[in-house]
């Protein structure tokens, strides 16, 4: 066999504190191709003082600085190697991973890669002890080398430092995922690792490790172009035994390994620190909508934090901003942010995607993070939508209807206000027309002698023409007469009315003052009351707890409850007979309780699988014929910007009809004279519900959502009662909803029926 050297390891842990200067190649031994334990030499001086352009276009031909390009979240890493050993460091994970695949073509003779042990503990090596009996090296000898027999590295992982052996210089292309999570380290031991090293600015290795106590000046090794293993930062003993500083004034370089050396336990990573919540990158997947960020400056100096989208896609990311007023906390993250960090200082961000800016049923993406002192992070990002092409709103909505205004029953009749009009009891009548900035409010203030008081009368002419209405002063009551067309008066044609009549008797005051646009629609209504939350705080909200699905059809259902339960997978024998997964599982909705039986708990309670039960107890309703049991089919678009309407009836004998009584003999639906207690009555009332949602186009002013459209929807809710009071009742208020998942279809066949 012919004889190859290996450069090995630097001195054990041991050794690199007392100094001992790091292994040699061994050069030939009788174990031909073994990387054997080297003879120790004792190293040159490093050279002190260098200028760092110098050294840096010194080192120029052997930077192992990484080119990247970007294709959504792959990223290309480019590797110079030269002829003989490189030390280089992986920063993405290989698309496919197979050795063999990612160093097809190129002239290497051997690929080593160390595993460090989980314990820093280690033995005397007999020198002659053949290398394929340290558990901590592993290697791969291209085929047809008759070295392959022994192979024991199969694959190339991100951020794994390797030992490559280059017959001629040649240039490694990995393309694949980057990863911004670095591996621990090994305490109290040298670990053969790469940095996040901004190839645009090159730090020196002592500014680089001087905020972290367990590596600044300790011992650090780099390969030269000999293949030594030559000491590049820390100290060396001399003579007499003692510590010889060596200045770390080289540039680092990205894509480059070194044997760091690590006092203690260790987390330091770069002068500017990146945590993520969860993973090595921001990965929404279908289901996450929010995760933190945090750049954290662990060193003393001012640090210049940059944040680029290497992607041409316009970023889809929004962050919150914190003290923000309600409604405006959510701000799009540019393509290219930054921001200064003192010394300590920590920038924390947390990141929404927004899905609703999505152009592809899918996004990726690599931020590239800098400090402006040579730390570089690829951080990818990654989210898909859940739901197919035309349908962006398929899934269970959740939310809820804040009522805060109630019709009056007693909505026409006069209210008094007295001399200088006292806010307890000054006459009001509020108007809310339909259409935007169409709601308004009529107060009627006195404004000298001789009167006392002041009547608000409403007339209501159903048959007069279109926009008519007047307002008429009587002085003896003293009242004022508004008298409109119902259902198609303008809120401005009534507000000309009355201050006709203002300009006709200045004894009098009338104002009006103008309230937000409830924004129901086009066609004219008019309310009949004033709402519940008064000037002088009487009336209180009531929250309303909505449930809508979403079928991939489009098709909006008012539910009254919703379970979630596990559906198994399905499989099939291939045409080899091995059986294979047909039909994965995955979870399902289910309305109607007797198919509970035909599926599996979605969750764990007392380590028995349950299903999760959703229900409003504000909505009973009788089935729908045509319709999944518990639901009510919603007219209209569900939608930004559309409207949904529904209208049911709870007959005089359902059981949640508040007129009827199962124990009270007046209202139990039974006739119960003497020998008609079996017969049936009609007793209760049938009571009627028309229901309409009408959703905002953009996102309320107050309200905070980073992904207004798809992952929330917010807007208004009116509600009509008849049947409790000879007089229709209207509840009106806000409304938000938010998609829990994108599950399209309810109460679905069982898999084996």
């Amino acid at each position: 066999m012919n004889t190859e050297a290996l450069p090995y390891a630097p001195p054990r842990a041991a050794d690199a504190r007392s100094g001992e200067p790091p292994c040699q190649p061994a050069g030939p031994r009788s174990a031909d191709f073994s990387p054997l334990c080297p003879r120790q030499t004792r190293p040159k001086r490093t050279r002190v003082g260098a200028p760092l352009r110098a050294l840096a276009s010194l080192l120029g031909g052997l930077s192992l600085g990484a080119t990247l390009s970007l294709h959504a979240q792959t990223t290309t890493q480019t590797i110079p190697l030269r002829v003989g050993w490189n030390a280089i460091w992986l920063e993405v994970e290989p698309t496919d991973n197979a050795i063999g695949v990612v160093f097809t073509n190129l002239p290497v003779e051997a690929v080593w890669a160390y595993f460090e042990k989980a314990s820093t503990a280690d033995f005397i090596q007999d020198v002659n002890e053949l290398p394929f009996n340290n558990p901590c090296w592993r290697r791969h000898f291209p085929p047809p080398s008759d070295k392959a027999v022994v192979n024991n590295l199969f694959t190339v992982n991100v951020h794994r430092a390797y030992l490559v052996k280059a017959t001629n210089a040649a240039t490694l292309t990995v393309t694949g995922r980057p990863s911004a999570r670095l591996p621990a380290w090994t305490p109290d031991s040298l670990n053969f690792r790469g940095f996040p090293v901004n190839p645009e600015f090159l730090p020196a290795f002592d500014d680089f490790f001087a905020p972290a106590p367990a590596h600044a000046g300790q011992p650090i090794y780099r390969l030269n172009a000999n293949g030594n293993w030559e000491l590049v930062a820390g100290y060396y003993l001399d003579v007499n035994g003692l510590p010889v500083p060596v200045p770390g004034t080289a540039a680092m370089q990205s894509g480059e390994a070194y044997w760091v050396y690590s006092q203690g336990a260790s987390e330091y990573a770069a002068p500017l620190r990146l945590e993520l919540e969860a993973g090595d990158g921001l990965d929404y997947d279908t289901v996450l909508t929010e995760q933190r960020l945090r750049l954290r400056n662990v060193s003393t100096n001012i640090l210049g934090v940059a944040i680029v989208n290497l992607s041409a896609d316009p970023l889809p990311l929004a962050y919150y901003v914190l003290g923000a007023p309600r409604g405006s906390n959510w701000v799009s993250l540019p393509s290219r942010s930054g921001q200064a960090l003192s010394g300590g200082e920590t920038l924390s961000r947390r990141l929404a995607i927004q899905r609703s800016a999505f152009t592809s049923e899918r996004y990726e993406t690599v931020l590239n993070i800098t400090d402006g002192v040579g730390t570089r992070y690829l951080l990818p990002v990654s989210a898909a939508k859940g739901v197919s092409a035309g349908a962006n709103y398929t899934g269970l909505w959740v939310g809820n209807a804040v009522l805060n205004a109630i019709s009056e029953a007693n909505a026409f009749k006069a209210q008094a206000i007295t001399a200088g009009g006292d806010a307890t009891t000054k006459a009001r009548a509020v108007f809310a027309f339909l259409g935007p900035d169409n709601d308004f409010e009529i107060v009627a203030v006195v404004a000298g002698a001789p009167y006392n008081g002041l009547n608000i009368f409403l007339r209501s002419d159903g048959a007069a023409a279109e926009d008519r209405a007047s307002a008429d002063y009587d002085p003896v009551s003293p009242a004022l007469i508004i008298s409109f067309s119902r259902g198609t008066t303008r809120a401005q044609t009534l507000i000309q009315a009355v201050n006709q009549q203002f300009a006709t008797n200045p004894a009098v005051s009338f104002r009006y003052l103008a309230q937000a646009a409830n924004q129901e629609g086009s066609s004219g209504f008019v309310a009949e009351t004033t709402p519940t939350l008064e000037a002088n705080g009487n009336g209180s909200e009531f929250n309303l707890r909505l449930l809508v699905h979403v079928d991939t059809a489009g098709n909006a259902r008012l539910l009254k409850q919703v379970i979630q339960m596990w559906q198994d997978g399905t499989t099939t024998n291939d045409p080899s007979g091995y059986q294979r997964v047909d039909q994965p599982g995955r979870f399902i909705l289910l309305t109607d309780d007797s198919r509970i039986m035909d599926f599996q708990g979605a969750a764990l309670r007392d380590g028995e699988p349950v299903g999760r039960r959703l229900s409003c107890a504000n909505f009973d309703f009788p089935d729908e014929p045509g319709q999944p049991p518990n639901t009510r089919r919603l007219e209209g678009a569900f939608a930004k910007g559309g409207v949904l309407t529904h209208r049911f009836v709870l007959p005089y004998d359902f059981p949640t009809n508040p007129f009827k009584h199962r124990y009270h003999p007046d209202h139990d639906n039974y006739d119960n004279r003497q020998g008609h207690e079996t017969e049936r009555a009609r007793e209760a009332l049938e009571i009627t519900r028309s229901l309409e949602l009408q959703l905002a186009a953009v996102a309320p002013p107050d309200l905070s959502a980073p992904d207004y459209g798809y992952s929330m929807l917010a807007g208004t809710y009116r509600e009509e009662i008849e049947g409790l009071h000879k007089r229709k009742l209207v509840v009106t208020g806000t409304l938000t909803l938010k998609r829990v998942c994108s599950i399209g279809e309810l109460n679905p066949p069982r898999s084996n029926p």
